[in-house]
């Protein structure tokens, strides 16, 4: 993937931060922020994500792959 995109998740995720901060969400704010953070394809979760979303439809999907992660996660996948 080119560096283009998966610095666009990563912004996508650092703006949905700021949005879960003024909406009263600090929690999900930092699960953002870490998710920019340490985003990388040297694991499953992180090749998933910058794979699976980007340019304009990260913006859209990173709270929301943040939540099919964590469902994933509990179902045993």
């Amino acid at each position: 993937m080119p560096d283009g995109s998966a610095e666009a998740v990563r912004n996508a995720f650092r703006d949905q931060a700021k949005a879960c901060e003024q909406l009263g969400s600090p929690f999900t704010a930092r699960l953002c922020r870490l998710a920019a953070e340490h985003l990388n394809e040297k694991n499953a979760v992180g090749r998933r994500v910058l794979n699976e979303v980007s340019g304009r439809r990260a913006r859209h999907l990173s709270l929301n792959r943040l939540a099919i992660l964590a469902g994933d996660r509990t179902a045993g996948r």
